[in-house]
């Protein structure tokens, strides 16, 4: 598999938008927040709409698999679920502000790729 071009080290204002796109879902601004910011910032930084692309997949993709989820809570099985990907979000969710802090991408495990 061929890996993606590098991306240029992001500037510091670039790193402080990446981290506020990765701190608004922890403030209960999951989806809006981060796609707002990508929005804007897309087209004026590959750096953060990389960024913003691989939080939004990840923010997407999560909010699939709870929708699934909680449809499995009828039959039990998805409490279960539900209690393993609130542990799998928090941690990821966490790793990728480490991430972003450090001025690296952070393309999140298991999540699909609806934006790029």
């Amino acid at each position: 598999m061929e890996s993606p071009p590098a991306l240029p080290l992001p500037t510091s204002d670039e790193k402080i938008m990446a981290i506020i796109m990765h701190v608004m879902p922890l403030f209960g601004l999951v989806l809006i927040g981060p796609f707002i910011i990508w929005l804007i910032k897309k087209d004026e930084s590959p750096y953060l709409r990389t960024q913003g692309a691989n939080l939004l997949n990840f923010q997407l993709t999560t909010l699939l698999y709870a929708l699934i989820s909680a449809v499995l809570a009828l039959v039990l099985v998805g409490f279960l679920m539900l209690w393993l990907l609130g542990i799998y979000y928090f941690i990821l969710s966490i790793v990728g502000l480490v991430k972003a802090v450090d001025g690296k991408t952070y393309r999140f495990p298991l999540s699909i790729g609806f934006l790029s």
